[in-house]
């Protein structure tokens, strides 16, 4: 098995997103992961966190912020009112941890 093979099975695995010590106890190295990242294969959504490049933004936005809720022009775009986007537009709950 590759490593990018690896990478992707446990991404998947992980829901999507995968945390890099979660990569780490898979067998990926952190230079391996920046190799995977500089090919393509992989995408540094967060500092810590990775994504297959195939991911679309609003899927790695539901898996990282679970309770945020999508407004304003974002919101047209979700929905399919407009094709244009700048920026992600979202809302947070006061209550939640940074």
């Amino acid at each position: 098995m590759t490593k990018r093979d690896l990478a992707e099975k446990t991404i998947k695995k992980c829901g999507g997103i995968a945390k890099t010590s979660t990569l780490n106890e898979a067998g990926l190295e952190n230079y391996e992961l920046a190799r995977l990242c500089d090919s393509g294969c992989l995408k540094r959504v967060r500092h810590g966190y990775y994504s297959l490049c195939d991911m679309a933004d609003d899927a790695i936005l539901q898996a990282v912020l679970p309770e945020g809720i999508v407004c304003m022009e974002s919101a047209l775009l979700h929905y399919g009112y407009t094709d244009r986007q700048e920026v992600w537009e979202i809302t947070l709950p006061r209550n939640i941890s940074r």
